[in-house]
């Protein structure tokens, strides 16, 4: 099963990306990786960006565990893109401050 945050195919067709690409481009820095490491290599999350969102928004977790489980759906069939752009934009600035801490 693919994890909670991608897209499965780009609106451009060429293969898989994320819904959170601010977010993604800051978890790709060094420092924030090392924040997650460990607890996610514990973890049974699919993907880092999944871990990553449902640690520092929690309220997104039992919605992930039911897709995990088979029981709930991708974030993009459940939530808006306006949504999803929000959480993203959100999501990024609190990584960033994370960074500089």
């Amino acid at each position: 099963m693919p994890n909670l945050c991608l897209v499965l195919k780009s609106p451009v067709g060429f293969g898989a990306t994320t819904l959170f690409p601010k977010s993604q481009a800051v978890i790709k820095r060094k420092k924030i990786k090392q924040i997650f490491q460990d607890d996610y290599e514990k973890s049974n999350y699919k993907s880092f960006m999944d871990y990553v969102l449902c640690s520092v928004v929690p309220e997104i977790e039992p919605m992930c565990q039911a897709y995990y489980d088979g029981d709930g759906d991708k974030l993009i069939d459940v939530c808006s893109m306006k949504f999803i752009r929000k959480i993203d934009l959100q999501l990024s600035r609190i990584l960033a401050s994370m960074e500089l801490s």
